[in-house]
């Protein structure tokens, strides 16, 4: 079988935030690495987006995945995210051209 992905070449596909800043261009979304980031930071992250997904850092398949409303979650809540192993991304809304059914 014909190998595609190059083993140092797909680790940017197993690390999230690798994977992010390598493609920051091509992504075109906003992102925060609760890992390093500031409880300031992560606070002002969410309130300017209103819903952000979080991931853990190292899961896979859609597990552990969950949505944050800023109208519904405290502001200690979103605090000690910081230094967790949590990506959080802004939340986007499919268009309605891409919805089918």
């Amino acid at each position: 079988m014909k190998m595609f992905n190059q083993p140092e070449e797909a680790i940017i596909l197993n690390d999230k935030v690798r994977f992010l800043k390598t493609f920051a261009k091509l992504v075109k979304r906003d992102w925060i690495d609760c890992r390093s980031a500031a409880e300031d930071d992560i606070l002002a992250f969410v309130k300017k987006h209103g819903q952000v997904i979080i991931k853990p850092i190292d899961g896979m398949q859609g597990k552990g995945v969950k949505l944050l409303d800023f109208s519904s979650t405290t502001t200690e809540e979103i605090s000690a995210l910081s230094g967790k192993k949590y990506l959080m991304e802004e939340f986007l809304r499919q268009h309605e051209a891409m919805t089918f059914g």
